[in-house]
């Protein structure tokens, strides 16, 4: 074998193991938020920091109000839709209220959504429809 071959050769070998490296991180080895910002495992939750009892989804069940589970990561301050209030119009079908009919955080985001729409690739921002910015708004909000 030729010095310039085996060179080759190692390189080759060199860059192979580091791909199978890659290649072998688990999600468990990704940190979460990379992976999807609601994976709660992840970050060491389950079901019951927000419902009563395991595999229940429906907003009486909840721990607390869901604006206010929402609240313990975000921040319900700046560019976001007022929430706990009463809409003054119908709302298309898909879009819940709470138990005294207000809007929510889940009135336009489903969490137990996937956050990436596997059909385009691209983020879901857990919206309850496939609608982005301004299109996303016009379903309610007629010009």
């Amino acid at each position: 074998m030729t010095f310039r071959f085996k060179s080759c050769l190692a390189a080759a070998l060199i860059m192979l193991s580091v791909l199978l490296a890659i290649h072998a991180l688990s999600a468990e080895q990704i940190p979460a938020v990379q992976l999807q910002p609601h994976d709660f495992k992840a970050a060491g939750m389950s079901c019951l920091n927000c419902h009563q009892s395991i595999g229940v989804r429906e907003a009486g069940r909840l721990v607390k109000p869901v604006g206010r589970i929402c609240a313990d990561c975000h921040s319900l301050l700046g560019p976001s839709h007022p929430v706990d209030i009463v809409p003054s119009f119908q709302l298309p079908p898909g879009f819940p209220l709470d138990e005294q009919k207000r809007m929510t955080c889940s009135t336009c985001h489903d969490i137990h959504k996937g956050y990436i729409d596997l059909a385009t690739g691209s983020k879901t921002m857990y919206l309850r429809r496939s609608e982005k910015k301004k299109d996303f708004c016009l379903l309610c909000h007629k010009i």
